[in-house]
């Protein structure tokens, strides 16, 4: 059984950071991979070569870049399909997608039960492009919204267990990293969080979790019964969760200058737009550049992800991508924007913009 360190015992926790696969929701990785073996002729060596993700060794396997967000959903399926000797892109697709399995609504009650404590509900999880398609449907998984946060690796450009994932996610919270706890089924994950100061709680069943977290919340003779109570008060199904529509933005900084359009708040911003149905976010923010300043980028790097209050009661994910200028740059501003500037990164806290983009800006600044 877990032994919860003093600090969580003494309610420091103020956060607590779920593993999405293995812990929230069902996973079928044998059962696709055994499909893979036995019906497309891809050798056992090659899925465990492919299919590798626990970052300890380069170069990193095709799977640990699509988690890094590092190439696109097509250059991870064609890895695979090379290495199949039976070919059939839409079934090797399908293979892939199947390891999402549903969710689990045991978990999610002691969710709930941390919620109604006061504690911040977080996903930290080692993902991709191709299977964020299938749990980004507010249809299939509606209970994402119960969580406070969630972190997609390809989306903010690192992952478990290394050190930089785990303080992305404590800054972005605005929590130290001794106030967070892991709760994860890959021992190298916690032995990581643990190491950088935070709790941690290794997966291995529902009944243990419950245990473990009775203790966090302190006064262990009462709190089964408390969970209990709990789980039985949560209703069934969940409830419906308010979603939010997601919008790609684009830094690209030219000669020390960040490119940036007016909407029709007589704001500035980043240019950039929603995604279009069946759009990856390189070929959206490669549209929206064309689209609204009529000059080519290609999407380089992943830089941040939050939740933006673009008018009071009006929310909207945004994800923000380092990009690189192809050709010329010759700016012609569309109707959808009435000017657009080239702004001093070294001035930008001058401006008046929302937080989250000057970090992008400055983050991307400083990488190039």
């Amino acid at each position: 059984m877990f032994d919860p360190p003093l600090s969580l015992q003494a309610g420091a926790t103020k956060a607590v950071v779920f593993d999405l696969g293995g812990v929230l929701i069902d996973l079928h990785s044998d059962e696709a991979g055994r499909e893979l073996i036995e019906q497309y002729g891809l050798s056992p060596h090659s899925f465990a070569r492919l299919t590798r993700s626990c970052f300890e060794s380069h170069p990193r396997s095709v799977t640990e870049l699509a988690m890094l967000g590092k190439i696109e959903t097509s250059t991870y399926l064609e890895a695979f399909l090379r290495e199949c000797s039976v070919k059939n892109p839409e079934r090797l697709r399908a293979n892939r997608l199947s390891v999402v399995g549903r969710e689990r609504k045991d978990v999610l009650t002691i969710v709930q039960h941390l919620k109604q404590a006061g504690l911040k509900c977080c996903v930290l999880s080692n993902t991709i492009a191709l299977h964020w398609e299938r749990l980004g449907s507010v249809r299939e998984h509606p209970w994402l919204a119960l969580f406070d946060h969630i972190f997609a690796s390809h989306l903010i450009g690192c992952a478990k267990p290394e050190k930089e994932a785990f303080s992305f996610v404590a800054n972005a919270l605005k929590v130290q990293m001794w106030e967070c706890l892991l709760v994860d089924d890959t021992p190298l994950n916690i032995k990581s969080a643990k190491a950088l100061g935070w709790g941690g709680i290794l997966f291995t069943s529902t009944a243990q979790l419950q245990r473990d977290v009775s203790n966090l919340l302190q006064a262990p003779e009462t709190s089964s019964q408390s969970l209990e109570s709990t789980v039985a008060a949560v209703p069934n199904p969940l409830p419906k969760p308010t979603t939010y529509p997601t919008s790609v933005k684009g830094v690209l900084v030219v000669e020390g200058r960040v490119l940036l359009v007016k909407n029709s708040r007589d704001e500035w911003e980043l240019p950039g737009g929603r995604p279009e149905e069946g759009e990856e976010h390189a070929q959206t923010l490669a549209r929206e550049f064309m689209e609204e300043l009529s000059i080519k980028i290609s999407m380089s790097a992943p830089l941040d992800s939050y939740l933006f209050e673009v008018i009071p009661g009006r929310h909207v994910f945004i994800v923000t991508y380092g990009c690189e200028l192809i050709g010329e740059f010759q700016p012609v501003v569309s109707e959808e924007h009435d000017e657009y500037c080239m702004w001093p990164v070294n001035r930008i806290s001058e401006l008046n913009l929302p937080e989250m983009y000057k970090r992008s800006i400055e983050k991307w600044s400083d990488a190039t």
